[in-house]
């Protein structure tokens, strides 16, 4: 069994950015999860630029619920604020889920997926040629109902994995009684336990 050494968060902050990219530089870490619209994501682009001799597994961590986003913003129009921020947290999001009608959940998805295919391509942009291995989400955003799908949609002709986040919610039940695993990508797109169903609004 090979076992990864991986962090989250890369760009999100020029402090947190630092140190994970410290403990790349020290062999610490294997690789990262660099998020595409984090404050620092120029200088993960100089570091990784800066040490083109060393090696790392870079995955994409899709983010909907910070800064602004990677696609122009008329194309995303529904995830953002009057502010041109995102709009959502975690929990609006699942909420929009349950509650939105179909159509309106539906044109959401839409932009998801415009804006995840934005953030795979800013980080390739960032990678100093090393190229995507894999996507997560930021706060596991991207194992909501729908999201995940739309995710998978976009992804899945980039690289081989995303991480499978299963647990169980109140109404949901994925299966297993919670955890992570990074899987591929074509397992994850088809896998029951992937494959919410979604309820209509009640009243």
């Amino acid at each position: 069994m090979k076992i990864i050494f991986h962090s989250d968060d890369l760009g999100i902050t020029a402090g947190a950015t630092r140190h994970i990219l410290s403990a790349w530089v020290a062999g610490a870490l294997d690789g990262f999860s660099v998020i595409a619209n984090g404050e620092a994501i120029d200088a993960v682009r100089r570091e990784l630029e800066k040490h083109l001799e060393r090696p790392a597994r870079i995955a994409v961590h899709f983010n909907l619920t910070e800064q602004s986003p990677s696609a122009p913003a008329r194309d995303v129009s529904m995830l953002l604020g009057p502010d041109g921020m995102f709009r959502h947290s975690f929990g609006s999001l699942f909420a929009k889920w349950l509650l939105s009608s179909q159509s309106d959940w539906s044109a959401l998805l839409r932009q998801v997926e415009i804006e995840c295919r934005a953030q795979i391509s800013a980080i390739r942009a960032v990678s100093g040629g090393r190229g995507v291995q894999a996507i997560d989400g930021h706060n596991h955003v991207h194992m909501i109902p729908g999201i995940f799908s739309s995710v998978a949609s976009a992804a899945r002709h980039a690289f081989p994995a995303s991480r499978f986040t299963w647990q169980t919610l109140s109404g949901i039940y994925c299966g297993h009684s919670g955890g992570s695993i990074w899987q591929n990508m074509h397992f994850c797109a088809g896998c029951p336990r992937a494959q919410f169903q979604r309820q209509p609004p009640m009243g």
